[in-house]
């Protein structure tokens, strides 16, 4: 073939012109060559060396895939060990009972295991191509007898073929072969399952054959041994109920992943809202589900879990000393809440905070995590100081926030607070 092709490419090179006939040296003066001549050489010359390259780079046609042992041939390594052992140990018996050869082959593609790289875009199904000459190749079935089947499995496309020996013919009929591949094979390769195609295709195809091993069950034995699941082994079984029925599984176990995530969430969130409520006997941590707010009920405080040392505390404790009124601070941390004056409102009505003598009660509201903070008074106390008054608290306590730590900085805003519920209702103590 090197002879040849030397011999090819040499006889091209002198019909191109490049080789000329060697003439007698003459002292004579030579002619300056033209551009256009210089150019065509150039030229002559490159395509000369492109086919040169593209000939020397040419590879081989490639040969077929070895005949397999044990009757299973997997390119695409979807099969793991089990399948594998399985659907060998079913078809290996099968041969060793009735000297009927079962084969299973599973490729990628057909582009990628043609023998020829020419054969996919000649063939109209290179498909089908494929699984005809592989079957002449691997000479499938006992001699003189040709009782062979070759099943074969594409990925890509999600195609399979099978391809019958003429002793088989009789009775595997062509009927029989489009069920199997349209019943079986191609609903389990559109739901992605290769594996499953491949087992039950060849499950199907002893069917079909009656063998033994069908007839006295150790097929599925077989199956089971190899811990190969067997829902599909009734013929009544629908394949795509049962994708379904797995996909409403896998489903409903990621909606209940995703509501226990939920769940979880919901209470860290909840442990970590916790709400702080000051009064003059102290200050309790108010936790969500020990809360009434649903019913706006008051929450009954057990005294002794108050907390005593705070700041805020001691300046609740003087201002009502001095005076009539009601002083009640809240404090908050939860990252989600309502608006601070709605639920300002909510918590007066949740501890009954409005139920003094002369109305001249105080809550201040401070959600810590978001800074946002709200002031409000009873009816009695905001005629008695009027708007301008509460604006003035609402900077005081900006400032304070914004220069001081928070507890000490709420507890100069109850102070001021006080001062004021001392002016207009003095305790009678102070009063007399």
């Amino acid at each position: 073939m090197d002879v040849a092709m030397s011999m090819m490419i040499d006889r091209m090179i002198i019909n191109l012109g490049l080789f000329e006939a060697r003439k007698p040296l003459q002292k004579t003066e030579v002619a300056p060559a033209s551009i256009s001549r210089i150019l065509g050489k150039v030229f002559r010359a490159l395509f000369l060396g492109s086919l040169v390259a593209v000939v020397a780079h040419a590879s081989p046609p490639r040969s077929f895939p070895p005949r397999p042992d044990y009757y299973v041939l997997d390119e695409a390594k979807v099969l793991d060990g089990r399948a594998t052992h399985a659907i060998e140990s079913l078809l290996t018996e099968h041969d060793r009972l009735t000297n009927e050869q079962v084969m299973v082959a599973i490729f990628k593609n057909a582009n990628n295991t043609s023998p020829q790289r020419h054969a996919p875009s000649q063939a109209p199904n290179p498909e089908k191509e494929w699984s005809h000459r592989l079957f002449s190749e691997w000479k499938i079935g006992k001699r003189h007898y040709n009782e062979g089947i070759l099943f074969t499995i594409f990925l890509d496309s999600g195609h399979a073929f099978l391809e019958v020996g003429y002793g088989l013919e009789s009775k595997f009929l062509e009927t029989q072969a489009s069920e199997i591949l349209d019943q079986t094979a191609i609903k389990h390769l559109r739901h992605r399952d290769a594996k499953a195609a491949a087992i039950w295709g060849a499950y199907r195809i002893l069917e079909v054959l009656t063998s033994p091993l069908i007839q006295n069950g150790k097929a599925l034995e077989i199956l089971r041994q190899d811990g190969i699941p067997t829902q599909f082994a009734a013929l009544n079984q629908s394949t795509d109920e049962f994708y379904e029925h797995t996909a409403l599984k896998s489903g409903a176990w990621l909606a209940l992943f995703f509501l226990g995530i939920s769940l979880l969430s919901f209470v860290f969130y909840q442990i970590l809202s916790r709400e702080a409520h000051f009064t003059p006997k102290g200050w309790s941590l108010d936790y969500p589900w020990s809360r009434r707010n649903c019913f706006h009920k008051q929450r009954p405080h057990n005294q002794s879990t108050y907390n005593q040392s705070s700041p805020i505390v001691e300046a609740i404790r003087v201002a009502e000393e001095s005076s009539s009124g009601q002083i009640r601070v809240h404090l908050s941390k939860k990252w989600m809440d309502k608006a601070p004056l709605c639920r300002a409102r909510q918590l007066f009505r949740q501890y009954k905070i409005a139920e003094t003598p002369f109305r001249n009660s105080v809550l201040i509201y401070v959600n810590l995590r978001q800074r946002k903070f709200a002031i409000l008074g009873d009816t009695g106390m905001s005629q008695a100081v009027g708007p301008q008054y509460w604006r003035k608290i609402e900077l005081e306590l900006t400032d304070n926030l914004r220069s001081t730590q928070n507890e000490r900085a709420i507890a100069l805003t109850v102070a001021s607070v006080g001062q004021a519920l001392k002016t207009y209702f003095p305790s009678k103590r102070y009063a007399q």
